[in-house]
């Protein structure tokens, strides 16, 4: 297993390369990066001092590095969109499989730490009572011991964050792949594990099972055409669940599947700014992301890539969105999710942080981003690399959360297995396949005419 110190030295070796081509002096990075001269002095020395996750992202967007470049500093010689484990087999314990990995790498983190308990609830839901599906794993941390008197929201976050990205560089990008997310409650989203109500000193930690990464299984399907570069689905809000649609996918085919938030965070900086430039920053690292999948696929993998695009600061035009930038005779297989006014309006409704904040994006804007979305997703239709598919929206109106979670996993599931049709066709491929992946195969079959298995 490669160790913390060696992927801290690669990455200073690689800053104080970089800073040098650019010619900037130590003083000026220290004044374009907030950094304190002595220290990032220390930082840019192999050996000279723990680099924290916050550090290595504000490094490299000031030294103009791809996001791809410090990925492989920290892991040489392993794909960008790399789905393996992050850490050797631990031989005391049964090895997990993929889509649990993110749990069990947080789990052993919070019980290692002195300062934190947590407790821990799956989150199952699906189309039908009988049919659940293991979605995701939620924690509920608090401090330990308990201080008093204990802080508020915001103390706890920063606290948890700063020590967590505190950790060795190696620790830390294995645990954070799983792409965990940090809030003071759920604001909406599937009901289960934990309480509607919430308590004011505890942090809410969330990992995704279903739709996390996974690598290729052992008999994947062939496809032609653009799809043998991969294929990448698209949609522009968390709401409408396009990462399901990904997910089931990839099962189904049985591909390697990953996120652009997952490949992002594994550089992005974590840090405990206003909630408006997190999210910004977010939505530009997925941008990124999908930028370099985009430019460089990887064979029998799904990429799903959720987000509008980032609004910069207040006042700048938004960053073009990444498929809008891309070479359209060289992308692999583009799946576009286009959500209905009503969906995306529904999603703007929706509080777009902890403190229930509303978002600062108008129903305007985000149907003209799809409908650019869309347009370009047509052409790359015509010519044999894309694919438009509708969100059905019937289930915003259903009378409880229960009833419309269902619904939404059916509007998935129809979604899902409209996408592997377009695949099969554009592929050239006029037969179907067997599904092996039992929890795709269950939900593909689920009131289908077509056999899944």
């Amino acid at each position: 297993m490669m160790t913390g110190a060696g992927a801290e030295d690669r990455l200073a070796a690689l800053f104080a390369r970089q800073r040098r081509t650019l010619g900037i002096s130590l003083p000026e990075l220290a004044l374009l990066s907030g950094i304190d001269r002595h220290r990032l002095q220390r930082l840019l020395t192999p050996g000279g001092a723990h680099l924290r996750l916050d550090e290595i992202g504000l490094l490299a967007e000031v030294l103009k590095l791809p996001q791809a470049e410090v990925t492989r500093t920290v892991w040489p010689g392993r794909p960008l969109l790399d789905a393996t484990p992050a850490t050797a087999p631990d031989p005391d314990r049964p090895p997990a499989a993929p889509e649990e990995l993110p749990t069990v790498r947080l789990a052993r983190m919070l019980t290692r730490s002195p300062h934190w308990s947590h407790t821990l609830a799956p989150v199952r839901s699906g189309p039908t009572a009988d049919l659940q599906i293991h979605l995701m794993n939620r924690f509920a941390v608090v401090p330990a011991p308990p201080q008093v008197p204990l802080p508020d929201h915001l103390t706890l976050r920063r606290r948890f964050l700063e020590e967590f990205t505190a950790l060795p560089v190696g620790v830390a990008f294995s645990v954070w792949r799983g792409a965990f997310s940090v809030a003071e409650r759920f604001p909406h989203g599937p009901q289960g594990g934990h309480p509607a109500h919430t308590s004011p000193h505890a942090l809410y930690l969330q990992s995704a099972v279903y739709a996390a990464d996974r690598p290729a299984g052992e008999y994947p399907v062939r496809l032609g055409g653009a799809a043998q570069a991969g294929v990448v689905v698209i949609g522009l809000r968390a709401l409408t669940g396009s990462e399901r649609i990904a997910a089931t996918v990839a099962r189904a085919l049985g591909w390697a599947l990953t996120d652009t938030s997952r490949a992002g965070s594994r550089v992005a900086p974590v840090t405990v700014a206003e909630p408006r430039t997190s999210v910004r920053n977010a939505l530009r690292y997925r941008n990124l992301m999908l930028g370099e999948f985009l430019a460089a696929p990887a064979a029998q993998t799904v990429v799903s890539h959720v987000g509008t695009p980032a609004t910069g600061e207040p006042g700048m035009a938004p960053e073009p969105h990444a498929l809008l930038l891309a070479d359209p005779d060289t992308v692999p297989f583009v799946v576009m999710v286009r959500e209905s006014d009503a969906l995306l309006a529904a999603s703007l409704a929706l509080p777009s942080n902890a403190r229930g904040d509303r978002t600062a994006l108008t129903t305007d804007m985000v149907t003209t981003w799809r409908d650019r979305l869309v347009e370009r997703v047509d052409a790359l239709h015509r010519a044999g690399r894309g694919s438009v598919v509708e969100m059905p929206d019937g289930w915003l109106a259903a009378p409880d959360q229960g009833r419309r979670e269902r619904l939404r996993w059916r509007a998935h599931v129809q979604v899902s297995r409209q996408v592997l049709h377009d695949l099969l066709h554009q592929s050239g491929l006029r037969t179907g396949f067997a599904v092996r992946d039992p929890l795709a195969r269950a939900l593909l079959g689920y009131e289908s005419p077509v056999p899944w298995g």
